[in-house]
């Protein structure tokens, strides 16, 4: 009863595999592309980033601008030889303003103000050459250059490559988050195939032993062979059947990781396949690198930002010295279309110009603050040589470690065919009655041992490949 449950049981597994879907790896990367969460969160930050670069030149852009104000004053004007009640102003001042990268910043406007006096007494209205109501109107031209601090813009363009470096540094870093994705992925597509192939094997296996078992049944039945003979055939087989469930447990954990990386059901079967041809492994040469890793370049362009930060900070408490000027063309008039037309004219010029000058006094703290960026600086240099030297030792631990893959892979594909002649042979022989079940069984573990390490140093090989994978740049 036992035997036909089991049987029932391996016929149905059998069909499952046989109605699962193929997917190549290359399919299945293309699933995880499109499905895994922490791969599509990495490729829009990657793209977002992208999109922020040049965020940081916004600063040399024009702007337009503008003020609206209202005012009503009804403070007593001692400086005014008109008395009044309140004075009204109502203003208006637009224009484009721009910094250059060179320190230079730059503004034209137009300034429109109505002023308003009420409760002029009669006897002081002659005072008052627009009467009551005017218009004040002002197309001015103003210029501002750095001359020490930000020196011709210096600063800003240092401020801009800080940033670029940084977003540089949140995309790199990105990216090698997603090829470690993308590794996980493969190996989780290795791992599959192998659990699937070895399942395949112990199958195979426990069927052959089955059948032996049945055999040897049927000559003890005959009084054909001695009972030791069956009895190591039914331990035989409880032997295959343990195998054989701990490769089906392993392959439904498989399973299990190789769907959750492509947004399926854990229960649903897929079935991923190994290289069929061993034989051309061998001749497979490592993956071209390139110069350097992503988390490499993510984490040189974030030193490149720190070491920019650090000469900031060592500027930014140098002393400021502007110059400045402003050019005005002015007028006032009673209605805001002669404001206007005498505004143009420039009839009425206005001219400003001076210097302004700043120094920090407390030179102890400044020292201090820019030597603790000179130290995180140095700090961060030394990291980064770390971590290069870390991942040139790892890609040549790499490659050593696939030159050993193959020479195992090498071996154990000789030896599989040797297990297998030995074992054909002892069938023959068991069946000629010239040796023992269990001796027949000692030869195929051999065989099953050998078959099974030809497919874990396949898996093996295919791993390392994914592996260097890393190390590759250029799109995912």
């Amino acid at each position: 009863m036992w035997f036909k449950a089991n049987l029932v049981l391996c016929c149905l597994l059998a069909s499952c595999q046989a109605l699962a879907e193929i997917i190549s790896l290359d399919q299945f990367l293309i699933q995880v592309k499109s499905t895994h969460p922490g791969f599509v969160s990495t490729q829009k930050k990657v793209t977002g980033a992208e999109l922020k670069r040049e965020e940081a030149g916004m600063m040399f852009s024009p702007a337009f601008f503008t003020n609206l104000t209202s005012s009503d004053d009804h403070r007593i004007n001692l400086m005014s030889i008109v008395p009044y009640e309140k004075a009204g102003q109502k203003e208006l001042e637009f224009g484009v303003m721009q910094q250059s990268r060179y320190g230079l910043q730059s503004k034209i406007s137009y300034d429109v103000k109505k002023t308003t006096l009420v409760g002029v007494p009669a006897s002081s209205a002659v005072y008052l050459p627009f009467g009551e109501e005017y218009f004040d109107a002002a197309l001015s031209l103003e210029i501002k250059q750095s001359l020490w601090k930000n020196s011709f813009g210096s600063g800003h363009r240092a401020q801009e490559k800080q940033a670029m470096h940084s977003t540089d540094a949140t995309s790199y870093a990105e990216k090698f988050r997603a090829r470690i994705i993308l590794l996980d992925a493969e190996r989780a597509y290795w791992r599959l195939a192998l659990a699937q192939m070895i399942e395949t094997i112990q199958e195979e296996t426990f069927n052959r032993t089955k059948r032996l078992t049945e055999w040897q049944q049927r000559r003890a039945d005959d009084h054909l062979s001695d009972t030791a003979d069956l009895l190591a055939a039914k331990a035989a087989l409880k032997g295959r059947e343990l195998e054989l469930a701990a490769s089906r447990n392993e392959t439904r954990l498989a399973l299990k990781n190789f769907n959750q990386f492509r947004g399926k059901k854990d229960d649903e079967i897929a079935q991923a396949i190994l290289p069929d041809d061993a034989q051309n492994l061998l001749n497979l040469n490592s993956p071209a690198r390139s110069n350097d890793r992503d988390d490499i370049k993510a984490q040189r362009a974030a030193v490149s930002a720190k070491e920019i930060g650090a000469g900031l900070n060592h500027a930014r408490y140098d002393a400021t010295i502007d110059v400045f000027a402003k050019i005005s063309r002015t007028s006032v008039a009673q209605d805001w279309p002669d404001a206007q037309k005498e505004s143009v004219k420039g009839n009425h010029p206005l001219y400003v110009y001076g210097l302004n000058v700043s120094v920090p006094l407390d030179r102890d703290v400044i020292n201090k603050s820019r030597r603790g960026y000179v130290e995180e600086l140095e700090g961060e240099k030394l990291e980064l040589e770390s971590k290069q030297r870390d991942v040139e030792n790892s890609w040549i631990q790499l490659n050593q470690q696939l030159a050993d893959a193959k020479e195992t892979l090498s071996l154990v594909i000789d030896l599989e065919k040797v297990q297998k002649e030995k074992f054909q042979a002892e069938r023959q022989r068991i069946k000629n009655g010239r040796t023992t079940t269990y001796q027949l069984f000692s030869v195929e573990q051999d065989y099953l041992h050998a078959q099974k390490s030809r497919v874990q140093a396949v898996a093996q090989v295919m791993v390392l490949l994914s592996v260097m994978k890393t190390y590759q740049d250029g799109p995912l």
